[in-house]
């Protein structure tokens, strides 16, 4: 009972672990995309 309760345990933080990094993934190339559009923005102005 209680060993199959400790291998269950790592396998959920696993899961977690992998949308977390999913997660910033998702959130890291939508800030790389919003960087990115806002530096063709300040380029296309004219000083």
């Amino acid at each position: 009972m209680v060993k199959q309760s400790e291998g269950k345990l790592p396998e959920g933080k696993a899961l977690r672990a992998e949308v977390a990094n999913i997660w910033v993934r998702i959130q890291g190339k939508s800030r790389a995309i919003v960087l990115g559009k806002r530096l063709q923005f300040l380029e296309r102005r004219p000083r």
